[in-house]
């Protein structure tokens, strides 16, 4: 295995289980695996329709991989690694795909192989996720998301691939715990960690306080960009007694973090989400429109399958983070627009961030950080992007937020 690793540069851990154990599986198989043929491919298509637009660039992949004798071993080995059931630290940590070797004229192979073993599970997660009760359109439209993908990560780097970043995001589409219903991708989290607990009174009001985070002196994350002072940071801290709830709120028109402690009565307010409950994380796929009534169907939809489909949860709250809880976009936004209705769903609050999303989502370029950026060189084709740039350039960020409602 040391050698494989070498010869195609992958800086794993040699030493791990559960890699030595995929690789001794491996070996034993015939060198070409069964999933990367033009066979298999053909009934994973005709069966499920899951590859709408990429089913051709995969099928002129095929060759060219079973050419490549050390992309089929690991094929393999990602293949066994994929039945794990357990966090992707304990087997991917600082794991990287391998890159074609350089002056490579055709690199198809390298830029795709790392399909086909997810390929090859949806067969039975498809069929475990009908045993479960969900409906096959659903099944259908969540495994399309693999093709979705390919199509995402070919858009972002200019050629048809499939990176490291798509694949480890897709393994939780082989675990059952992610549907794509309607307009949005619903991922269920068994232990979540936001740092927040939310109430809600007899009125429905909801509040936020943070817990367990280091706020600066304005309410933002410190360590955030721009946000890097550590003169007048505060941790904020939920604690109780018999008949309150203390901590730091959220200012509904900034979404920023008090620094001055509040009193919840308990008679009043009830807990409706703390850390370590079980939540359904909303995705956003940039497919579709943001019409809000079908978004609120989708968010319906959810519930009812959530419910029973996965009766072994308490969900407690749909929640997501975003550049478009970004407190900025207040000053770009009109209330009528689609995104300022979804923001408006969510009781939003501060969250660690890097502050990039808006440039790879809206402007489509990848930059480390903001000083990378030549704000002046970023399209304005439409009303968003133009107020986005007209912010940038008066030194504003735009932040990626955390948001969540009841369940």
């Amino acid at each position: 295995m040391k050698e494989l690793f070498k010869r195609l540069n992958l800086k794993v851990d040699v030493e791990n289980k559960f890699w030595e154990t995929a690789y001794k599986k491996a070996v034993l198989e015939p060198d070409i695996p069964f999933f990367i043929t033009q066979d298999f491919v053909k009934n994973i298509q005709e069966k499920y329709s899951v590859l709408p637009k990429n089913y051709g660039i995969l099928l002129s992949a095929i060759k060219q991989i079973q050419c490549n004798a050390d992309l089929c071993l690991l094929s393999k080995i990602l293949y066994h690694l994929l039945f794990l059931k357990i966090g992707k630290k304990r087997i991917f940590a600082g794991f990287e795909l391998p890159k074609a070797p350089k002056g490579a004229e055709n690199t198809l192979a390298y830029d795709l192989f790392s399909v086909f073993p997810i390929m090859a599970h949806i067969p039975k997660s498809f069929a475990l996720l009908e045993q479960k009760g969900v409906e096959k359109e659903i099944c259908s439209r969540s495994h399309c998301q693999l093709d979705t993908c390919i199509s995402e990560a070919s858009e972002k780097y200019n050629k048809p691939c499939f990176t490291t970043e798509f694949f480890m995001c897709y393994r939780a589409f082989i675990y059952l715990n992610v549907l794509r219903i309607g307009r949005f991708r619903f991922e269920v989290i068994k232990k979540s960690n936001l740092n927040a607990y939310a109430f809600i009174n007899n009125l429905g009001e909801v509040k936020i306080l943070m817990h367990g985070i280091t706020l600066n002196k304005n309410g933002n994350v410190l360590g955030n960009p721009g946000c890097l002072d550590e003169q007048g940071s505060f941790v904020a801290k939920v604690y109780q007694d018999d008949n309150y709830f203390y901590g730091h709120s959220i200012d509904e028109s900034t979404c920023l973090v008090d620094n001055n402690s509040i009193k919840l009565d308990k008679k009043d307010w009830q807990i409706i989400y703390q850390p370590n409950d079980a939540i359904i994380e909303v995705h956003i796929p940039f497919d579709e429109s943001f019409d809000d009534e079908y978004c609120q169907k989708s968010y319906e939809k959810a519930r009812e399958v959530f419910k029973k489909c996965y009766p072994e949860y308490e969900f407690k709250c749909f929640a997501t983070s975003t550049w478009f809880f970004a407190p900025v976009l207040q000053k770009v936004l009109k209330q009528s627009s689609n995104i300022y209705k979804f923001r408006q769903k969510y009781n939003r609050f501060p969250a660690k961030c890097s502050g990039l999303d808006v440039f790879n989502y809206v402007y489509k370029i990848n930059p480390k950080a903001y000083a990378e950026v030549n704000f002046d060189g970023l399209a304005e084709d439409n009303s968003l992007k133009k107020g986005l740039k007209e912010q940038l350039k008066k030194g504003e960020f735009v932040y990626e937020f955390s948001g969540l409602f009841k369940f």
